[in-house]
């Protein structure tokens, strides 16, 4: 069963019912793993988010990039939205297709192996013919419920701490 259509609408609806979190509003309690996390409604690249992300902290936590590790978690994320889209900790920078998160409890942790047809050895919500790596893409962001890589050239609208 294919469920990122199932993901795609249950986003919509999320995002319909939810009131949104204001740009840049205190960071969000999610009771699924414990953790605290806050959606930064900016342009930037996904070096500089990362870079902006390690220099946070709450609660005497030092802040990373998000690491999205359950279904849940990453629906969590997608009602948090304030823009369209936002930076997460996912890089394969390092080798093509071995997709990691950089950052984190799971910093050097492997959650997909390949490119679209690969494989989650975790947890992975690419879109529908993600990961392509086209024109070097090697870094994940979060749009709607369902990810994509992208080229450190491109700016999203903001990135999750």
């Amino acid at each position: 069963m294919n469920i990122k259509p199932l993901i795609r609408s249950l986003c919509v609806i999320g995002a319909i019912t939810t009131i949104s979190a204001s740009a840049n509003a205190a960071p969000i309690f999610f009771a699924g793993n414990g953790h605290y996390y806050e959606h930064i409604a900016t342009t930037t690249t996904w070096t500089a988010a990362r870079t902006a992300a390690l220099g946070m902290t709450h609660l005497g936590q030092s802040g990373y990039l998000a690491t999205i590790t359950s279904a849940a978690e990453n629906m969590f994320l997608a009602t948090m939205l304030t823009s369209n889209d936002g930076w997460i900790g996912g890089t394969d920078q390092a080798a093509e297709g071995d997709w990691k998160w950089a950052d984190g409890p799971e910093a050097g942790v492997t959650f997909w192996n390949g490119a679209a047809g690969g494989s989650s050895p975790t947890f992975a919500s690419w879109n529908f013919g993600e990961p392509n790596d086209v024109n070097g893409e090697d870094y994940a962001h979060l749009q709607i419920g369902l990810w994509n890589d992208l080229p450190n050239i491109s700016t999203s609208r903001g990135y999750f701490v």
